[in-house]
């Protein structure tokens, strides 16, 4: 059954008008995009299915939950931690709802992180983005701005994979990016998730945590 949502907003713009007009979310990336299907920007309330929702399978503590101590814009964001640590062995998903595929589609974002990481490069905790088709097994995309840090393999326990990319590290600034889904038919119905993970030892687990804001679905049609 394909559920329809009620916030759905099209566009009939031609896409070069399109293009060159500002989004209602994060700053436009390439490539162009046709067609704005969804927008959270975490103001407003909204009933579950319509909106982003931590996911049946996150652990407690540690859950997401949204915020007012930081926001990319407006007043509330989503957070992942308690503001000045995070719990070990957390496996913590926020999904969106399920959308209608284009012939390519888009999830574009705002986050911000303070996870305290082992290098520059290497990390023990960390965000994936994941796209789930059609029901099927999820699957994690690479976000168009490259991921800032690859899990360590002292990391033990973690629902995350060892050498898997991942959004870490505590520069504290709002980011924007987007992952692309392709492969796919107009209309399957496809959903997304952000996953936040953590190994066994605690010691590392220092900072404020990860924040999401600004997500946006968009297809090419």
């Amino acid at each position: 059954m394909r559920v329809a949502l009620a916030i759905t907003v099209r566009s009939t713009l031609p896409l070069a008008l399109l293009a060159a007009m500002p989004s209602a979310g994060c700053s436009e990336p390439n490539p162009n995009f046709s067609v704005a299907m969804w927008f959270d920007g975490v103001e407003e309330s909204r009933p579950t299915e319509q909106g982003l929702h931590p996911g049946p399978n996150s652990s407690a503590p540690g859950e997401w939950s949204t915020t007012t101590s930081m926001a990319n814009n407006g007043d509330t964001a989503w957070h992942f931690g308690d503001g000045t640590t995070y719990p070990r062995l957390s496996n913590a998903s926020l999904l969106t709802p399920e959308f209608d595929a284009g012939s390519t589609s888009f999830l574009r974002f705002s986050y911000y992180s303070d996870i305290q990481p082992l290098s520059d490069s290497t990390a023990t905790d960390g965000l994936v983005v994941e796209a789930q088709v059609e029901g099927g097994e999820w699957t994690s995309l690479e976000p168009h701005g490259g991921f800032t840090h690859t899990l360590d393999q002292v990391v033990l326990g973690s629902q995350l994979s060892l050498g898997e990319g991942v959004l870490s590290g505590n520069d504290r600034q709002w980011h924007d990016d987007y992952v692309e889904l392709g492969d796919t038919e107009p209309r399957d119905q496809v959903r997304f998730r952000f996953r936040f993970g953590c190994d066994i030892d605690e010691s590392n687990n220092i900072g404020s945590g990860f924040f999401i804001d600004d997500v946006e679905f968009l297809v090419i049609e």
